[in-house]
């Protein structure tokens, strides 16, 4: 083999020959571990996305939960009120932005006793 390999011009290359089945278990590990960094980086990866989503989640319970608290505190001193509107914004101007909420009320026409 080694006379074949100076033939073909792999006079500097080395040879190693391995027998039986015991090669293949250390390509397996190999492989195998390669696999498993994958996916424990793939599973990180969604992780991580499923914990932005529970905080965009949480984030618009919030909201409701803000609205209909607003709603019950304005209605107590408001008889008259039909409808509130809450929606995170950000108010933006020359110098900054900064997050805020817009509250739309609607009243009825109707006087209150």
């Amino acid at each position: 083999m080694i006379n074949q390999g100076l033939k073909y011009g792999f006079g500097s290359a080395r040879l190693e020959i391995e027998q039986g089945f015991a090669y293949l278990s250390v390509n397996k590990d190999i492989q195998q571990d390669e696999r498993m960094s994958q996916f424990s980086q793939a599973l990180a990866l969604k992780e991580s996305d499923e914990k932005l989503m529970r905080a965009a989640l949480d984030s618009i319970q919030n909201a409701s939960q803000i609205g209909s608290q607003l709603f019950a505190e304005i209605k107590a001193q408001q008889p008259g009120l039909g409808d509130v509107i809450v929606q995170p914004s950000v108010a933006i101007s020359d110098s900054m932005s900064k997050r805020t909420m817009v509250v739309i009320l609607t009243l009825s026409s109707k006087p209150s006793i």
